[in-house]
């Protein structure tokens, strides 16, 4: 006997099963440079991927083979906005979900703050930056920013370090909604 039941209801594995393979997930980085006592983020005006162009995103990227998120967030914040002064990174929530072609993702996003003096050295005037960045004002946040922003950028703003991180479901079951919800043959 294989120990795994094959009746053609749902398969259930008994007694000794072979091990379960679960797909990673696709890791991603963002991060929010927040200007201490002034209502402002540093933002990027994305050029790609092509469902984020013409909108304002935090600097960050996929996480490289071996690298945790916090030594991915620190390199993208450098490759991106070619500023090498910023480690204090806090880690306060990340996004799960899946992406179109099924695959799932995990974002982690990351916020830091730098003295208002600091402000105008993140920017270099004379770089070419692939995507540009640019410090925005948060009250309000502008039409232009990824509406997931808009929740997770006063999120970042507001530290409530004794409940980080978060971890938001992107897709999930909205509490007060109260219709029945489907398993997966699509009956309630």
């Amino acid at each position: 006997m294989s120990g795994l039941d094959t009746s053609p209801t749902k398969p259930v594995c008994k007694g000794d099963c072979p091990p379960t393979r679960i797909k990673e997930p696709r890791k991603y980085v963002v991060g929010f440079l927040l200007v201490k006592g002034v209502n402002t983020v540093l933002l990027i005006s994305k050029q790609k991927p092509a469902w984020q162009a013409g909108r304002l995103n935090g600097p960050g990227g996929k996480v490289e083979q071996g690298e945790s998120f916090l030594q991915a967030m620190r390199r993208e914040f450098e490759e991106e906005i070619q500023y090498a002064g910023i480690d204090a990174w806090e880690h306060f929530a990340t996004l799960r979900g899946s992406e179109h072609d099924g695959d799932v993702y995990a974002v982690a996003f990351f916020r830091t703050e730098i003295h208002p003096s600091e402000a105008p050295h993140v920017i270099h005037p004379y770089f070419e930056y692939d995507e540009r960045p640019e410090w925005v004002r948060t009250d309000p946040l502008p039409d232009a920013v990824l509406p997931n922003l808009r929740f997770l950028v006063p999120m970042a703003m507001y530290p409530m370090r004794d409940a980080w991180p978060y971890t938001l479901i992107e897709g999930a079951p909205n509490p007060q909604d109260n219709t029945p919800v489907a398993d997966a043959t699509g009956t309630p």
